[in-house]
């Protein structure tokens, strides 16, 4: 695989900077792995994409900064569920009343799958490149139909956020592959 397969078992390399503030106040830390922010593939199964990616209330066609919803497995949602946990108790350190804000979407109906939301950039030095399995680009994420589409996400976890009584982390997309098969991806395109 062109990219390591995120896995419960690097949760002991995860690191959360100090506090630090953006340009408009939001209080953030950033995320590293002995270090890094590096890309991970949440898995070699393609997954479904249910929606169109979009901004809620706003014009997504003009919009440089988008969410993209993707349907989890079992393994999939096993692995998020371990981090889920473990910056849950990591960003208590932060901000101890604040109620996290968890990776994995549980449905309001129980026979529809979990889910996570991803954020996608359109433009700028992070935006997200979308490619079919065969290596052709396909563009940004205002010009991909997403919708009904099975997708292999490549990722980072950017940082953790702290808006009110609320925290999380953003899961920030980085790749797209559209895939055109139902089966497991193999290497599909250096970066």
């Amino acid at each position: 695989m062109p990219f390591p397969t995120l896995a419960s078992s690097v949760l002991s390399c995860v690191e959360i900077s100090e506090p630090l503030q953006s340009k408009k106040g939001q209080k953030f830390c950033n995320i590293f792995f002995n270090g890094e922010q590096p890309l991970w593939q949440l898995s070699s199964e393609a997954l479904y994409s249910p929606w169109q990616a979009g901004v809620f209330q706003k014009d997504s066609a003009v919009e440089t900064r988008q969410n993209l919803d993707l349907h989890l497995t079992e393994e999939t949602r096993a692995t998020l569920e371990a981090f889920d946990a473990h910056f849950r108790e990591a960003l208590k350190v932060h901000a101890p009343k604040a109620a996290y804000h968890p990776l994995v979407k549980e449905a309001d109906d129980p026979n529809f799958p979990s889910s996570i939301k991803f954020k996608v950039n359109a433009c700028g030095p992070n935006a997200c490149r979308f490619w079919q399995d065969d290596q052709t680009p396909l563009g940004d994420v205002r010009s991909v139909k997403t919708a009904g589409a099975k997708i292999v996400p490549i990722f980072c976890f950017s940082k953790a956020w702290f808006m009110g009584t609320q925290c999380g982390v953003t899961a920030e997309l980085r790749a797209a592959v559209i895939s055109q098969n139902t089966g497991n991806v193999t290497d599909i395109f250096p970066l």
